[in-house]
């Protein structure tokens, strides 16, 4: 399997913010960036917007969502982790993979960071911490890890899309790998 990592980084980060997929050792198969009409419901209204996506989530499932952790790393300034999220009756609904810059917040927000428990737009909000979403949209093929963890058959194409979150002045706070599985249409 070819490793996109750089590529994707290229397209999502600024240089200097690394390449969290190679620290989280993620392969990503099959990635392609499409536009947002390329996107069918129900994945549609889950990922084409500039909200926090546990919110969207939410409100889509109604139920409330928390993350399973799957894999963290520590980097100075920087944490990094895979998570599944998962509702109440313990569903999963979304698989992430982020890199969170610890210098950009403080306090309980910091430490909320650490217990990998909250998705980051989650601690944001509940923080009040000011800040925009930049998210570019994908389909990928899902590989044999992500096929585990989201209880696939090989090879599934899947929607998703990388998210960037930054600032009001721009400054980087995280960036977020966020992948959906396969949904059925609410009506």
């Amino acid at each position: 399997m070819q490793r996109v990592v750089s590529y994707v980084m290229t397209c999502l980060c600024e240089p200097e913010s690394g390449n969290f997929y190679d620290v989280l050792d993620i392969l990503l198969p099959g990635l392609t960036f499409v536009t947002p009409d390329q996107i069918p419901q129900p994945y549609h209204q889950l990922l084409v917007h500039d909200d926090d996506i546990s919110a969207v989530l939410r409100q889509y499932c109604n139920h409330a969502i928390h993350l399973k952790t799957l894999r963290v790393t520590h980097e100075p300034g920087s944490l990094y982790r895979q998570v599944l999220v998962r509702t109440d009756e313990e569903r999963v609904i979304g698989f992430g993979a982020s890199r969170i810059y610890l210098e950009r917040l403080h306090g309980l927000a910091h430490q909320d960071v650490l217990g990998c428990y909250k998705t980051l737009g989650a601690i944001l909000e509940k923080h009040q911490i000011p800040y925009l979403n930049h998210p570019k949209h994908l389909t990928i093929v899902s590989d044999e890890s992500l096929d585990m963890c989201l209880d696939l058959p090989v090879g599934t194409l899947l929607y998703g899309r990388l998210n960037k979150l930054t600032t009001p002045r721009g400054e980087t706070i995280g960036e977020t790998l966020e992948i959906l599985p396969p949904m059925e249409r609410q009506e």
